[in-house]
C-alpha cells in the first residue's frame, strides 16, 4: 500500500511523492521522499520501504524493504508493518515467504488501524496477492 495519514505533518508533500510514483516518476518521487527519510518520518521511510518491496526505482530489495518497513513499523506507520507482512507474505528478494510471520504482522498493523483489505484476506493462506495492488486512495 502507498498511503499518508492526512495528520502527519508532511502529509501534502508525502501524497505529492505517491502521485509521482503512481506517475512512475520515481526519480522525482525520491528527491522528495529521501530527506524524509533522512529526517525519520515514518511514512517516507514505510513508502521507500514498498519501493525497495516492488524494486521500483531502487533496487529490489526484500532486505532493504524489510529494514526499511521495520523503522517506519517502530516509529508509528501502520501502513508499514501492513507492507512489512506482505514482503512476509509472499516473499521478496533475500527474503524467504514466511505466512506465520505474515500472519503475525498483518495482525499487528490492524490493531495499529492499518486494514487495509476485507476481514477474509487476512484468514487466507495464499497471500500471493499482497502486492498486485499497492496502492491506498488517500
Amino acid at each position: 500500500m502507498l498511503h499518508a495519514r492526512r495528520q502527519d505533518p508532511d502529509h501534502a508533500t508525502l501524497a505529492a511523492a505517491i502521485d509521482l510514483i503512481i506517475n512512475r516518476a520515481i526519480d522525482k518521487a525520491l528527491t522528495v521522499l529521501t530527506p524524509l527519510a533522512a529526517a525519520h518520518s515514518a511514512a517516507a521511510l514505510g513508502l521507500l520501504g514498498a519501493l525497495h518491496y516492488l524494486g521500483q526505482g531502487v533496487q529490489h530489495s526484500g532486505n532493504e524493504a524489510v529494514i526499511l518497513l521495520e523503522k517506519a513499523k517502530v516509529l508509528g506507520d501502520a501502513c508499514a508493518a501492513h507492507n512489512l507482512a506482505s514482503v512476509y507474505a509472499t516473499g521478496a528478494p533475500g527474503v524467504a515467504k514466511d505466512t506465520l510471520r505474515a500472519r503475525q504482522l498483518f495482525a499487528e498493523a490492524r490493531a495499529m488501524g492499518g486494514q487495509y483489505e476485507r476481514d477474509d484476506f487476512y484468514a487466507q493462506d495464499d497471500f500471493t496477492v499482497a502486492n498486485s495492488s499497492f496502492y491506498h486512495p488517500i
